[in-house]
């Protein structure tokens, strides 16, 4: 008589996805609005975000940061500023970074908890990384 035993690798804590942020508000007065194939840069991140597995991809206004998680990372995005998809991809699979463009500065980070509004402060050019 021959028994079956099945092992199950060890698991740690579960993986909670990062929270999504899209910052509202980094456009410049004088700028046309911008739409792609129908969709404003704001609303291309917020997708972006949930497709790429973002909890929560919510709009963020800088006058009022939501509370800050101790519990996970967040991703955040300044919703005047177009990324590729591949880049909001990438953001949700790394740790601990910042994605600066040589003439606009700080457009998007990953950081760990409770650094979410730090980060926010970053990307509006109101803090420094």
């Amino acid at each position: 008589m021959s028994s079956s035993h099945t092992e199950s690798a060890p698991t740690g804590p579960p993986v909670v996805p990062p929270l999504g942020w899209v910052l509202h508000g980094g456009e410049r007065p004088d700028a046309a609005p911008v739409r792609i194939w129908g969709l404003a840069p704001e609303e291309r991140l917020l997708r972006a975000l949930r497709r790429a597995g973002c909890r929560d991809a919510t709009l963020v206004v800088p006058e009022a940061l939501p509370v800050d998680t101790e519990s996970s990372d967040t991703v955040l995005c300044r919703g005047d500023v177009i990324l590729d998809e591949r880049i909001v991809a990438a953001l949700c699979e790394t740790c601990d970074v910042l994605v600066r463009d040589a003439e606009l500065g700080a457009v998007a980070a990953r950081v760990g908890p409770g650094r979410a509004k730090a980060a926010a402060e970053v990307l509006l050019g109101r803090g420094e990384a």
